[in-house]
């Protein structure tokens, strides 16, 4: 009893000091100007320390105090609408072949219809090139940093920390290493011409590619050699007995990226994506962009033997998939029991928006598709401007944006990068 009675004066003590501190703390904020008043959401949450220590006090219980004071949190969390922000800083790690184009729509939607600043070179799609400076820049900025990042780009912790504020999110996106390099190599061949691409031989083509890289693509780095490593920052030189130092360059990009999406589970990928930026469902909709069609693997009269070769000249790619794929499935087990009907849902109301813009719809059409409201988002609509927005490719995007940055030109953001962290 002796022990009970001590407990609850303490108790009582706790909530003494606490009411009283916000007692001083309110004569003081009445002798501040407004601009130093606390704001609203200081103000509830010492409403709702204060609740819980109540709750605290008189409950003898500790297992019905927890549940208590869950109750009470989410309860006026609810009533008074207390949700955390939206993240609108964001960099966006764009990896080539790998789905990037799609991610990258979906943030200039965003950035669009918040208003905020992009990163955006002068003249070039992209913002730097493996080794090379980065490009001048369009200085559009808003305060003292760019808001989001979501140009090709190859990662460089410091360039990044520069251009973006600290507390910018960090996504990046991968896909299968054999995926990439096939889907590069017709990419490259078939829409830009490269030349080394063009040399290889259409039959075998990517057979050829493997086998005999001597003749055709002999570079550490390349469109189709360690690609996504490339994108990365992966630094030279890196054999693949050198296993040590790959694990430690893949720690490190774990420690820079807080999320790092697979093409393969993309809609799981979205959804955790719209959990890290505490998005709306409408925000992470998508109509797939830039896909180029290309023979699948299957059809391409690969042996085991190939394949493995492959594997070796690209270890780099491997070992990146691999790590974070890993990561990805953990990330996914500790989303929550609800996260494989929240992607289920997701995938229904992508099925509806794309059926609407791509199928059913004239896009001169006044009628819109409403979602309606579920366990995962309010009721909002899509119209014909929604689908023409989705629709817009990746370089007709960064052109109309370009253009629009540049009728409120601030200048050239110009400086020197170095690629040296």
């Amino acid at each position: 009893m002796e022990d009970a009675a001590m407990q609850t004066k303490r108790r009582y003590h706790i909530l003494f000091f606490v009411l009283r501190k916000n007692r001083n703390d309110d004569a003081r904020d009445e002798n501040r100007s407004k601009k130093t008043r606390c704001s609203k959401w200081g103000r509830l949450s010492v409403v709702i320390a204060a609740i819980v220590l109540v709750v605290y006090a008189f409950c003898p219980n500790p297992q019905l105090f927890t549940n208590l004071s869950h109750k009470i949190s989410n309860y006026i969390s609810i009533t008074l609408n207390l949700t955390t922000p939206e993240v609108r800083h964001v960099g966006f790690l764009k990896v080539h072949k790998a789905g990037g184009s799609t991610i990258q729509n979906i943030l200039f939607r965003f950035g669009i219809r918040r208003n905020v600043s992009f990163v955006m070179p002068v003249t070039q799609y992209k913002l730097s090139e493996f080794g090379k400076v980065p490009y001048d820049i369009l200085n559009n900025k808003q305060g003292h940093h760019f808001d989001i990042l979501t140009i090709h780009s190859v990662y460089n912790e410091s360039v990044y920390a520069r251009l973006l504020p600290r507390d910018a999110a960090r996504v990046a996106i991968v896909r299968d290493p054999l995926e990439v390099m096939i889907s590069g190599a017709y990419y490259h061949r078939d829409v830009w011409g490269v030349d080394y691409l063009r040399k290889v031989p259409n039959d075998n083509y990517i057979k050829n590619l493997i086998l005999f890289p001597e003749m055709y693509d002999n570079n550490e780095f390349s469109l189709t050699r360690n690609s996504m490593a490339m994108d990365f920052g992966f630094p030279k030189g890196l054999p693949c007995t050198e296993s040590d130092s790959v694990q430690h360059y893949l720690s490190y990009l774990n420690g820079n990226f807080d999320l790092v999406m697979i093409l393969e589970r993309f809609d799981e990928s979205l959804v955790l994506l719209k959990r890290l930026l505490r998005w709306t469902l409408k925000d992470i909709l998508y109509i797939p962009q830039n896909t180029h069609h290309h023979p699948a693997i299957s059809d391409l009269n690969l042996s085991s033997s190939d394949i493995s070769k492959f594997e070796l000249r690209n270890f780099l790619d491997v070992s990146l998939y691999n790590y974070f794929s890993n990561i990805f499935k953990l990330k996914v087990l500790a989303a929550g029991d609800d996260f494989k009907y929240e992607v289920e849902h997701l995938q229904s109301v992508v099925s509806k928006v794309t059926d609407y813009c791509v199928f059913h719809e004239s896009l001169s059409n006044s009628r819109h598709l409403t979602v309606y409201k579920s366990d995962w988002n309010a009721e909002f609509n899509m119209n014909a401007d929604d689908c023409r927005t989705m629709m817009t490719s990746e370089l007709k995007f960064i052109d109309k944006i370009r253009t629009v940055v540049k009728t409120n030109l601030r200048g050239v953001h110009n400086k020197t990068f170095s690629f040296k962290s």
